[in-house]
């Protein structure tokens, strides 16, 4: 007996899996969805599906890191995930938000104050005026995981090239002129990637990869007209709300999730991509403790059940914070 209980504890002990129990090939519970179906496929099962009915998991802040669990909190104010961009690629994440802002004449990733709320909370009380300018200089370094817009986006096209048979997808939360973000993806190299949409539907992901265009760019900011008659690849960013819809999004705890009605947000009601928001955000950064609850297979199912009912479709991407907390996909899996 004390050998069995001894080996059960070291099996226990030597899991091979740095994250949580990894929860997505949990099976869906409801008759009005396949019930042998994963949340998250893999592509190479998807292929005939058009890209807005492929579910994807999307993380939220992307970049905005806390590496250090001890400190918390503490490491990162505003942070929103664990683990890097390439240890989430690695691990079969494909669609990413990304806040973007401009320092010095350049796009940067950093989940932020924009510069028009920090002058607006400046400007509240005389005595701190004279800080202004100081937060200015450096408010994208909030975000202790701040990185290069252009820097992120070469390691994409790097990625992008060395597998090409994966799709990815970026959401660019902007709070600044889209044309200086757009500046980022020529200066990358990731443009020649770019996927422009030309029909009223979305192609299927076969039809992507054939055509070899497999970067799916989302903006909230919209790109100029004299851009897109100069470069080709700019009408591929495309502006987020003309394509997709969301339900709310502040939720500040996890009963406040609970509660979700799905009322649609930003985006008309009939855009064919439904963004659905999956996460709660204390004052500046995401919950990791109620991630670890609402990032469980059943809880976003839940979630899925009642928006789908209200908005008549499936989710396209769903945004979780701390997605390593029980929303995991291993990429090997996926290959064999």
């Amino acid at each position: 007996m004390l050998k069995i209980l001894f080996l059960l504890g070291l099996s226990l002990y030597i899991r091979p899996c740095i994250f949580e129990n990894p929860g997505l090939e949990d099976i869906f519970k409801d008759k009005a969805i396949n019930k042998t179906a994963p949340i998250f496929k893999s592509i190479k099962s998807q292929l005939n599906k058009p890209y807005n009915e492929f579910t994807q998991l999307m993380t939220h802040n992307s970049t905005s890191l806390r590496k250090n669990k001890i400190l918390g909190i503490l490491h990162n104010l505003v942070a929103d995930q664990h683990h890097s961009l390439k240890e989430q690629l690695e691990t079969g994440v494909r669609a990413f938000k990304l806040p973007i802002h401009l320092y010095n004449d350049q796009a940067w990733i950093s989940h932020t104050l924009d510069k028009d709320s920090i002058s607006r909370f400046f400007s509240k009380w005389a005595i701190l005026k004279k800080f202004e300018d100081k937060m200015l200089a450096w408010h994208h370094k909030i975000d202790r995981s701040h990185q290069s817009l252009t820097a992120i986006l070469s390691d994409l096209k790097d990625w992008l090239e060395k597998n090409p048979k994966e799709i990815i997808t970026l959401n660019l939360d902007t709070f600044t002129h889209g044309d200086k973000v757009a500046q980022s993806f020529q200066e990358s190299g990731i443009d020649k990637h770019i996927f422009v949409k030309s029909c009223e539907k979305w192609p299927t992901l076969q039809e992507i990869l054939e055509e070899n265009k497999r970067l799916i760019v989302f903006m909230d900011t919209k790109i100029s007209e004299q851009l897109k008659e100069k470069y080709q690849w700019a009408r591929g960013i495309h502006y987020l709300w003309d394509h997709a819809v969301e339900n709310k999004f502040r939720f500040k705890k996890k009963s406040d999730l609970y509660k979700d009605d799905c009322t649609p947000n930003r985006g008309r009601f009939e855009n064919d991509i439904f963004l659905m928001n999956h996460f709660t955000t204390g004052l500046v950064s995401g919950r990791s403790k109620d991630a670890k609850t609402l990032n469980k297979s059943e809880q976003i199912i839940e979630h899925m059940l009642r928006c789908q009912e209200k908005f008549n479709k499936k989710p396209t991407w769903i945004m979780v914070d701390f997605y390593d907390f029980r929303v995991y996909q291993n990429q090997q899996e996926h290959q064999k």
